[in-house]
């Protein structure tokens, strides 16, 4: 499964809405039985700012912070990061 894009109107960004939105894309997931998930977040130098506008995937350090993986750059300012999403654990009566 893939995100590849995370809109959040520009009167409520920088509020972590968009980390809001992917934490939530993770939690359906998981209920439709999990599995790998791949995004494509900028991957945004300390020293650079970037505005806010561009930036229509989130950072690479909010996926970080989420949980995801570092796998490979992809293009331009862009990288690609995984998570494994575990399943419900279903409870036995």
């Amino acid at each position: 499964m893939r995100i590849t894009c995370v809109f959040v109107d520009r009167r409520r960004r920088k509020a972590g809405l968009a980390e809001i939105a992917v934490r939530g894309a993770l939690a359906l997931i998981a209920e439709d039985g999990g599995g790998r998930v791949e995004s494509y977040p900028h991957d945004i130098p300390a020293d650079k700012k970037m505005s806010s506008s561009f930036i229509y995937n989130g950072t690479r350090t909010m996926y970080e912070r989420i949980g995801f993986d570092y796998d490979r750059p992809k293009g331009l300012g862009n990288c690609v990061m995984t998570v494994v999403v575990a399943p419900p654990q279903r409870r036995h009566p």
